[in-house]
């Protein structure tokens, strides 16, 4: 079975600082509300439907025009050009060629993204105030968490091994021959063909958001003092006046 937990921390201490949206593909934008299971987020609604107040204009953060992660040397690989012939899978390759993935492990995972831009929520805070009064009348929990950040890609593949040797077959771009290329570079510029063995994936996908952060508000929060001051506060407080009043010197908020 996938290390999700160690794809999640590997991905969120690289140069992205964010975590893969999981499960693979799912929608997901800025504001949107729900809850972590097993690194998988749980959609339950927005800021708006949930809280009743918009996320805002997002903020652009800094982009990057590739990104690649894989577990190791678990994962390799192997390229085929025009006519030459895949032993794995009984395919010769196309005038494009092909890219052969092995998974070694049920614990491989390989991570590629072409093109990322990123948005950021420019004033999560403002949300505090309406999450504490919502709790005060069991309409929020502690375990829910809002997006504030979201990494969108202009192509992405994510594969998943779910068995060990499992084997992924791409018809490539026609960069497979060209030599010089890593794994990431020749498996988000090309298709899905085959694959043998379970294999969670998502193979060059456009403008799908990949990555994404969330914050869910610290334990101590949740207090009654804390959410009874919260409920005092007007529906249009600015945010000074909700750091001020609520004592949120530090952030009131933990990246989960």
């Amino acid at each position: 079975m996938a290390d999700v937990d160690k794809l999640v921390k590997r991905c969120q201490n690289s140069t992205i600082k964010m975590r893969p949206v999981l499960p693979l593909g799912q929608p997901i934008s800025i504001g949107a509300v729900g809850y972590l299971e097993d690194h998988a987020f749980r959609y339950l609604g927005t800021c708006e439907t949930m809280l009743g107040l918009p996320p805002g204009q997002p903020l652009k953060g800094q982009g990057q025009p590739q990104f690649e992660l894989v577990s190791g040397k678990d994962v390799h690989y192997s390229t085929h050009a025009e006519g030459q012939t895949s032993e794995a899978f009984g395919v010769i390759a196309n005038a494009n060629g092909a890219v052969e993935i092995s998974f070694d492990s049920d614990e491989s995972f390989l991570i590629a993204a072409r093109d990322v831009s990123v948005s950021t929520m420019e004033n999560p805070i403002s949300l505090l105030q309406r999450m504490l009064d919502r709790f005060s009348v069991n309409a929020w929990k502690e375990e829910y968490c809002v997006v504030y950040e979201i990494g969108l890609a202009e192509t992405y593949t994510s594969v998943i091994s779910q068995q060990s040797g499992s084997k992924l077959l791409l018809s490539a771009d026609g960069s497979a021959g060209k030599g010089g290329l890593s794994l990431g570079q020749l498996a988000v510029g090309s298709r899905f063909e085959q694959q043998k063995g379970a294999l969670d994936r998502l193979i060059a996908a456009h403008q799908v958001p990949a990555f994404f952060n969330a914050y869910k508000v610290r334990d101590r929060f949740f207090t009654g003092a804390t959410t009874e001051t919260a409920a005092s506060l007007g529906r249009h407080s600015s945010t000074d006046d909700i750091r001020r009043i609520l004592g949120s010197t530090e952030s009131p908020f933990e990246r989960v």
